[in-house]
């Protein structure tokens, strides 16, 4: 039987229209009434995350990609970036005219004031436009981004060996994690403060920071809108977000009725 539920955001919970679905807020609150924890695990820092996990009623969450984890207002792990790391990220950004984007769990600042492109990658964010502050890296860093195309990744990846990038949808941007850190790792600790076992789970997930998720839990479940490469990883594909992906996937397991 399984206990807990883990569900990414964009493309999962949040639809196109970057709304929740009423079928959606139905299926948490099943779940809930049945007993089951509902846990949301995502990129997202706390402060862009509160008001979805608030809309949802949901306690639990695993954030920045497995870095920063909270569970019913405990925070019960959290990881920050090495500051060497940043401050390379940050070196080789700017001297190929990137943005690189620096968060924690209440802001975030880009490497650079007044970057050309800062407005062209945050206009249309829920979080906003990031402000610069000198004095950000001075503080626990838990996530960032980069925005760069994919032919110069590579320099970074051989610059900067101690982070992980991997690119949203968009081809464009990326989250950057430390190594080791991942939504699977996050999991991983919940589920052993809960004291509960990885087959006990389920997780759904649509991108490319979701695969370690679906395949460490006892049922992943690919939505509909995910890549082809996702739903051949998962043990379960559903419809799409859309299409009320994360109610029909809950039925098809009998989590809820």
């Amino acid at each position: 039987m399984y206990k807990i539920v883990f569900l990414d955001i964009d493309g999962t919970i949040l639809d196109h229209e970057k709304t929740i679905r009423p079928l959606t807020k139905l299926a948490v609150q099943k779940l809930k009434e049945n007993g089951i924890e509902v846990v949301i695990a995502t990129g997202r820092a706390p402060f862009i995350t509160h008001s979805i996990a608030n809309e949802l009623g949901i306690e639990s969450v695993i954030y920045c990609n497995g870095s920063y984890i909270g569970y019913r207002g405990t925070i019960i792990d959290k990881k920050a970036m090495n500051v060497d790391d940043l401050q390379l990220l940050s070196q080789v950004a700017q001297e190929h005219g990137h943005l690189a984007t620096y968060i924690n769990e209440s802001a975030f600042s880009p490497n650079v004031p007044d970057h050309p492109h800062l407005e062209k990658h945050y206009a249309h964010s829920i979080e906003g436009i990031p402000v610069f502050d000198e004095t950000f890296l001075s503080r626990e860093v838990y996530t960032a981004h980069l925005h760069c195309p994919e032919s110069h990744i590579h320099i970074y990846k051989e610059r900067v060996p101690n982070l992980e990038f991997m690119y949203w949808a968009n081809g464009v941007s990326l989250d950057v994690s430390q190594k080791g850190v991942s939504k699977r790792e996050g999991i991983r600790a919940m589920l052993d403060y809960l004291g509960i076992h990885p087959s006990e789970a389920v997780a759904f997930g649509d991108g490319s920071n979701d695969f370690e998720m679906l395949d460490f839990v006892g049922m992943g479940v690919a939505m509909g809108n995910a890549s082809d490469e996702l739903k051949l990883a998962a043990n379960y594909v559903t419809t799409s977000v859309d299409e009320d992906g994360i109610y029909h996937g809950l039925k098809a397991l009998k989590l809820i009725d």
